[in-house]
C-alpha cells in the first residue's frame, strides 16, 4: 500500500488561442506551492470550432466554481519526500 501526499495551489483559468488557432484554457497558479508544478504549464485544448467568446465563458465558469487544483503523489514517486 502506498502513502499519498496531496499538494494544492490556488489558480485561475485563462482562455487563450493555442497552437493552430484552437482555443485553450490555461491554468495560472498564484503561488508556487506545488513543487511538482513549479516549472510546468498546465492547460487543455478545447474542441475545434469553439469560438473565443465561448472559451472565455468556460474560463469564467471555472474561475467562479473551482477552489484550487491539486496533485496527489504516491510514496513511490521520487518527489514524495521533497518539500
Amino acid at each position: 500500500m502506498y502513502d499519498v501526499r496531496t499538494e494544492r495551489a490556488s489558480c485561475r483559468f485563462l482562455a487563450e488561442k493555442g497552437e493552430g488557432g484552437k482555443q485553450t484554457i490555461r491554468i495560472q497558479f498564484f503561488t508556487r506551492t506545488v513543487p511538482l508544478l513549479a516549472h510546468a504549464s498546465l492547460g487543455f485544448n478545447l474542441l475545434a470550432g469553439i469560438p473565443p467568446e465561448q472559451a472565455n465563458k468556460i474560463a469564467e465558469m471555472l474561475n467562479d466554481s473551482v477552489l484550487d487544483v491539486f496533485v496527489a503523489l504516491s510514496s513511490d514517486h521520487p518527489m514524495f519526500g521533497a518539500k
